[in-house]
């Protein structure tokens, strides 16, 4: 039952990123009915950021989930933390990308970036991981 928890956790909590990815999409696109008509870029949005959920969470997920096992931290605000800290770290690879642009931006753009794109994204997706699976990591990695 553990097991199947945690690769559940693995497979749907990066989904809440390309969900929240797509809302976000039809927000700014003025609640425009036509996106959520077109199938491909439902596909498209969900697919790309839940592909990009999947690679942080595999890369910097895991090894903070192991660390805080080792430690036995297994609360939902060492999980945000840990969320929060994903969120910052994957908003530096388009900070790093697309520099020339955002340091024309105003300070308060970029912020709105940081919190908007990447954090936000980051602490659902770490609140969908914890609630299905949070509970049951609580002994420490062998």
């Amino acid at each position: 039952m553990k097991l199947r928890r945690v690769i559940a956790a693995y497979i749907v909590s990066p989904l809440a990123g390309g969900v929240y990815w797509l809302f976000l999409n039809w927000l700014i696109n003025g609640r425009n009915p036509e996106l959520l008509r077109d199938p491909l870029a439902i596909v498209s949005i969900v697919g790309l950021f839940t592909v990009i959920g999947y690679v942080a969470e595999g890369l910097l997920g895991t090894p903070l989930l192991c660390w805080f096992r080792k430690r036995g931290y297994s609360s939902l605000p060492s999980f945000m933390w840990s969320g929060f800290a994903i969120g910052i770290v994957a908003w530096l690879y388009p900070l790093l990308l697309f520099f020339p642009f955002l340091r024309e931006q105003s300070l308060f753009f970029n912020i709105m970036v940081v919190l908007i794109g990447c954090v936000v994204p980051a602490l659902l997706s770490t609140i969908v991981f914890w609630f299905i699976a949070g509970r049951q990591i609580t002994k420490p990695c062998s």
